[in-house]
């Protein structure tokens, strides 16, 4: 079962609950149960809401601000839009996020992102998304790293609550 698609079919449901069925009620209980930042998330990135997107770039950035307090505010508002930009378009350019590049008969495991169907973002292409000098960027990874690391975190822990909730 895909639990992206299920909930994201919630979108404009009917909210009537069947004790025999999973019905849209039964996704938006379970929805309730996870941390609201994972849910904006995934509205933002499965359902498209950029109400949804808004939000959760308002509550990253708090969290962020207490992560780092001695940051500079401006820095850290271009790692989380970043950061939101990576998480929103992660699929490999060149695979499309298969993992593979069909070539007549063979199977090729796509060399730009190792198999992993993610896309990696340079640093040279985040200086040029956020418009920091390079050097800065890179003195910012361990932030990239924390925000890309919660926001994934968030997704996996939405999609377990989900799974647990909705399992019949």
């Amino acid at each position: 079962m895909n639990l992206r698609e299920s909930f994201a079919a919630t979108h404009h449901a009917s909210l009537a609950w069947s004790p025999d069925h999973e019905r849209a009620i039964d996704k938006v209980a379970a929805s309730g149960l996870c941390d609201p930042l994972g849910v904006l998330l995934w509205k933002a990135r499965y359902m498209l809401e950029s109400w949804a997107y808004q939000q959760a770039d308002k509550e990253i950035k708090q969290r962020i601000r207490v992560k780092f307090p001695r940051e500079a505010g401006l820095n850290l508002d271009k790692v989380v839009e970043q950061s939101l930009r990576e998480f929103l378009s992660d699929k490999c350019n060149t695979c499309k996020g298969r993992k593979f590049i069909p070539n007549g008969e063979l199977i090729i495991t796509c060399e730009d992102c190792s198999g992993s169907g993610i896309r990696r973002y340079s640093d040279f292409e985040r200086a040029r998304y956020t418009n920091l000098a390079l050097g800065r960027v890179k003195t910012l990874q361990r932030h990239f790293n924390w925000t890309l690391n919660l926001m994934m975190t968030l997704d996996t822990e939405v999609n377990r609550v989900m799974g647990e909730q909705l399992e019949r």
